[in-house]
């Protein structure tokens, strides 16, 4: 599976951005390899996220002429500044299936190249377990780059409470990670706006 993820920052209509996305729906389901779409947001911080997942990343790719012109039309409408990555899905856990209104925490960590699997197999190993059996958790979804050394770890809560549960069980996480070549690059909250998934 593949992934295409835009964070727009400043964003200053998100509701704008998010109908017109609702409108394309249909068209986007039409689409070969195509796995769902989700939306989320932090309103205070006008911070919108937009994924796209992709059964292999040639279908990723051939969807770039059908689906570019309607992405532009929606980030022009949500307004602020974009950035578009491409990542490969490498791990996903779900205990109940994300809705919206849910919490997601988006967690960057970047990396020497030659690590991204060895840590991703740290992570499956002894730390998915383990978020996984917290209260409140319902999915997660580990993304990486390999060639740039850069992994995205998304993980959903069912309410304030549990996320901010796991956040606090992070820290010692986190500092064990900076020992191993792990730089965590942003950790950012947010709230699903829009989700259709296989």
């Amino acid at each position: 599976m593949h992934t295409r993820h835009t964070t727009i920052r400043g964003a200053q209509d998100m509701d704008a951005g998010l109908e017109l996305l609702r409108d394309y729906l249909p068209v986007l389901a039409e689409q070969r390899g195509f796995r769902g779409v989700s939306v989320t947001a932090d309103r205070e911080a006008g911070l919108w996220g937009v994924s796209s997942q992709w059964a292999s990343e040639l279908d990723l790719d051939a969807s770039d002429s059908t689906v570019g012109k309607p992405r532009a039309e929606a980030l022009e409408r949500a307004g602020g500044v974009h950035t578009t990555e491409i990542f490969e899905q490498t791990t996903d856990a779900v205990a109940r299936r994300p809705k919206p209104g849910d919490l997601v925490l988006l967690a960057r960590f970047s990396m020497d190249p030659a690590s991204v699997d060895t840590h991703i197999s740290r992570f499956e190993r002894e730390i998915l377990p383990v978020v996984a059996a917290q209260k409140g958790f319902s999915a997660l979804r580990l993304m990486a780059n390999r060639k740039e050394g850069r992994c995205v770890l998304g993980s959903v809560w069912q309410n304030a409470c549990a996320l901010r549960r796991h956040m606090d069980s992070m820290m010692e996480e986190r500092d064990l990670a900076l020992t191993q070549g792990v730089r965590i690059d942003e950790i950012s909250p947010s709230e699903i706006l829009l989700i259709e998934v296989d």
